[in-house]
């Protein structure tokens, strides 16, 4: 009877080992349909209009913000200059001065500003856009939504995702030629 109960103990044990993996598998897929749907969806943007559209869609969908700003860095390199804002005010991002603030500074040093929403702007997360080293603009994400209590590993994933991929499609639509 020992032996039995022994048995039924591992293969339980193992049972959840085995959904333990599977979840994990699960997470795992769904981590990488994401991130094809970033890639995808920019670089299958035809101008720079959709690719503004694309950056919006994915941060409202994937990343869980409906408070964000799109920036473009100017041809000198000196500022950002307002492209798209959703949930608002765009008066103070018309144009920010590169290196300045944390929008400024997350584009002068090409690094991801992480801000749970505790600074002075409200700013969860900037994300600068880059391509070949060169930041050519921002995305500034200023709440997330309501049921989102704060950004996941899975969504840093996706914003690293999103300055590589995003930079690359709004540094292509520049130049690409309007129907």
């Amino acid at each position: 009877m020992q032996t039995l109960e022994k048995r039924l103990a591992q293969l339980e044990q193992q049972n959840e080992t085995l959904v333990g993996r599977t979840l994990a598998l699960e997470q795992e897929v769904a981590d990488l349909s994401a991130q094809l749907t970033v890639v995808t969806r920019l670089h299958e943007a035809p101008d720079r209009e959709d690719v503004v559209r694309a950056i919006e869609e994915i941060v409202n969908g994937l990343i869980g913000s409906e408070e964000l700003a799109v920036l473009e860095i100017s041809g000198d390199g000196k500022s950002l200059t307002l492209l798209s804002s959703q949930g608002v005010p765009e008066a103070p991002l018309k144009r920010v001065t590169v290196g300045e603030g944390a929008i400024g500074e997350a584009a002068a040093h090409g690094t991801t500003y992480i801000g749970g929403g505790t600074d002075r702007a409200g700013l969860t997360a900037c994300v600068p856009l880059r391509i070949r080293g060169r930041t050519v603009g921002a995305v500034a994400i200023f709440g997330l939504l309501p049921q989102k209590s704060g950004l996941e590993e899975r969504d840093l994933r996706l914003l690293r995702l999103l300055s590589a991929e995003a930079g690359v499609a709004l540094h292509h639509s520049r130049s690409a030629p309007t129907p």
